[in-house]
């Protein structure tokens, strides 16, 4: 068993106005994923720590922090979700990036970072971001304390293996109120292992 790891897990929720149809089925998922991850830190007592951005297009491009190192037991749940314009996702990947780089254990090494973002479409910044994501995924990921993972529609996996992502990182889901339902129960059995492994002494799934 580890003793003081620690997990900081950012959660980037896609707002663009596509999410309008499943807004609903998206929240519940969310306050979802917030049960699984309380269940599965206080189980293997992995101290975790929560921030939570939402990516639209209200603004030009633009993501907001809704919630930052917020301990897991005291994040909140969510009761409306709003929907509106692009997805700026990349570029929100980048900013949890470098806010958690601000932390002041990230050279612990029993300290491990999850980003994990879900979405229904591609990145809508044409392409100005690939690059810099790229490098700066790599350059984590080769650390072994960094997980990335994604959940996109079918058919986009292959754009986010080329960034570096694990494939097996990557839940490929229908936008529908029952795809919703099926990657939250993938999503809920992913948090348990991870933290099972986290336990145990694992850095990066």
């Amino acid at each position: 068993v580890v003793k003081n790891a620690k997990t900081y897990l950012v959660v980037i929720r896609d707002h663009s106005g596509s999410m309008s149809s499943i807004a609903q089925p998206a929240m519940n998922d969310f306050n979802a994923l917030r049960s699984a991850t309380q269940n599965a830190a206080v189980a293997n007592n992995i101290e975790t720590v929560v921030s939570v951005y939402e990516c639209d297009g209200s603004t030009q491009y633009s993501q907001r922090r809704v919630q930052h190192l917020v301990p897991i037991g005291q994040l909140p749940a969510l009761t409306r979700y709003r929907a509106n314009g692009g997805t700026p996702l990349f570029q929100t990947v980048l900013q949890a990036i470098d806010d958690l780089q601000l932390v002041p254990d990230f050279n612990d090494p029993e300290v491990t970072f999850l980003v994990m973002a879900t979405t229904d479409g591609q990145d809508t910044d044409g392409g100005r971001f690939t690059s810099h994501l790229t490098d700066r995924i790599r350059q984590l990921q080769a650390t072994d304390r960094w997980t990335f993972v994604f959940r996109v529609p079918r058919g986009y996996a292959r754009d986010l293996v080329r960034l570096g992502i694990e494939p097996g990182n990557i839940l490929e889901w229908d936008q529908t109120s029952r795809g919703v339902q099926v990657a939250s129960k993938a999503n809920d059995q992913a948090f348990a292992d991870f933290y099972q492994a986290r336990s145990t002494g694992t850095r990066s799934t």
